[in-house]
């Protein structure tokens, strides 16, 4: 997992790549790594323009000021990361820990360049900017940790960052077109059946599924899915079994583990009546299988969302 600590800086760069210069969102895909095993995609213009998010937009903003020192380098751009962000995508392979992250967006190379060496001239120990043949990147560093995280700008409208040096120059090759994505043969199946309109999506093979130790996992080819947020939370799961006896399996397998969150759910709101709408909310999600697919279905509606907001703290 990429330390927060570790992405201080880089979110400061991050800040800085992104200006107010129109570009179109970039196609990530093309700039996957091979050996992807799991993509996860945050739709942030949808997200933002979604009326759930928008009705807490001015505390997500507070939070986001608040991270890294980035309220200063905001007001010095004039760059609202609420108006200026596509998408993040995060691909994964066997490692976890040097997963590659493709940001598109908005970027102005030159105030890059004039941040960075600013800060790599202020604060050596923690930014350095290196050559790599004609490329340029930006070594983020947590002296503390030695640990290091590479940044690099793609074009105008696509940044990298990942922990793994050789995973930015992938990407950097495959702009120059001395390379190409080549995915494996079932991701590849699963990002293009998808949707990618999702405020969140998700595609994985089975490797990254087994560290939640269930046994059926083991007979799931894909997964693909995500949530859906507009004044509602709208969630869709679709696991591809090998066959369809597989299908039926998992779906029993998992409706027991269903069955055991509604049980304790229901239980607890039993003691407290407050917790009445996580009841409501369980008991939407609904199991189903056709042919070698089972699916996951379940929806929060309005009325359960505001009931929910009840038990939050403010």
């Amino acid at each position: 997992m990429l330390k927060s600590r570790l992405f201080a800086p880089v979110l400061g760069l991050l800040v800085c790549a992104l200006s107010v210069l129109p570009a179109q969102a970039a196609d990530v895909d093309k700039y996957l790594p091979n050996d992807s095993e799991a993509v996860i995609t945050l739709n942030v213009k949808q997200l933002l323009e979604a009326p759930l998010i928008k009705n807490n937009l001015e505390q997500l903003k507070g939070l986001a000021q608040g991270i890294g020192g980035a309220q200063g380098m905001l007001e010095e751009l004039g760059f609202d990361p609420f108006k200026d962000v596509d998408s993040l995508t995060v691909a994964m392979g066997k490692n976890p820990n040097q997963a590659t992250l493709l940001v598109s967006g908005k970027f102005d190379t030159a105030k890059i360049a004039a941040q960075a060496e600013k800060t790599a001239k202020n604060k050596p120990d923690t930014l350095k900017i290196t050559k790599s043949g004609t490329y340029t990147l930006y070594e983020a560093k947590a002296p503390e940790r030695n640990e290091t995280v590479y940044t690099a700008i793609v074009d105008n409208g696509l940044l990298t960052v990942s922990p793994s040096k050789t995973a930015v120059l992938d990407v950097l090759d495959k702009k120059a077109g001395l390379k190409r994505t080549e995915l494996k043969k079932d991701l590849q199946a699963a990002l293009t059946a998808g949707n990618r309109q999702q405020s969140i999506s998700v595609v994985s093979l089975s490797g990254p599924l087994a560290a939640s130790g269930q046994p059926f996992v083991e007979k799931i080819k894909t997964l693909s899915g995500g949530i859906t947020v507009t004044d509602e939370v709208k969630a869709e799961v679709v696991l591809n079994a090998k066959d369809a006896k597989d299908a039926k399996d998992i779906q029993t397998e998992l409706n027991d583990n269903l069955d055991m969150v509604k049980a304790l759910v229901d239980n607890a709101a039993q003691v407290n009546q407050g917790l009445k709408p996580l009841v409501d909310a369980v008991n939407t999600l609904q199991l189903s299988t056709q042919g070698s697919n089972v699916m996951l279905k379940g929806l929060i509606s309005k009325d359960v969302i505001q009931s929910l907001n009840k038990l939050i703290p403010q």
